[in-house]
């Protein structure tokens, strides 16, 4: 929880500095050598540290990097690659709307609460509610650390979130999945900034 505060006080001071606009997910910085910026090095700056991007509860500890078996940022409010990031004016209530949590990578959207996409792609403690762990399961049969934090999670049933106003707090992996499961254009959740 006391990572992702301070990740979500990092956000807010992005936010300040770049006009109202949350950081992409991902961009592109040269598209000759394929180089690109994740939302982690975007914020380091405002957190200087690089331990805060590593959850201490994650099975995947030991990795070297913090994209994959930590923290994923909402797609839909901090955009990956092409799109556009957002203002934070335009949130009907930032205090609602997730933009970072614990996940299996390190970015996310309502469709891979639901189903893993690849071994990396899944909210921790969705196979505990319904979600589908097979991809997960399949990609990596020797390493149960995964699969154990897709189908059980990693903090009690649950995940610890920040929201788009810069807070953090801890909600059931059953809430993510369950707005994730029944989103659509017409029944919004906590993941859509719309």
């Amino acid at each position: 929880m006391s990572n992702l505060k301070q990740i979500g006080l990092g956000a807010m001071m992005y936010v300040q500095d770049y006009d109202e606009k949350y950081p992409m997910g991902l961009s592109w910085v040269s598209a000759s050598d394929h180089s690109t910026l994740n939302w982690e090095t975007i914020i380091y700056p405002y957190v200087k540290s690089e331990q805060v991007f590593y959850c201490p509860s994650s099975p995947f500890s030991g990795a070297t990097t913090p994209t994959n078996g930590n923290y994923g940022a909402n797609r839909y409010v901090m955009a990956y690659s092409t799109g556009t990031s957002i203002k934070m004016a335009s949130l009907e209530s930032a205090a609602n709307i997730y933009l970072i949590m614990d996940y299996g990578t390190y970015m996310t959207y309502p469709s891979t609460a639901v189903t893993s996409k690849a071994a990396w792609e899944y909210l921790p403690g969705m196979g505990e509610v319904g979600g589908n762990c097979a991809t997960v399961e399949s990609a990596d049969p020797a390493r149960p650390d995964n699969v154990s934090d897709c189908h059980s999670g990693r903090h009690f049933a649950g995940v610890n979130i920040t929201f788009a106003d810069g807070h953090a707090k801890w909600l059931k992996s059953s809430i993510l999945y369950h707005e994730a499961a029944t989103r659509s254009a017409t029944n919004l959740s906590d993941w859509d900034p719309r």
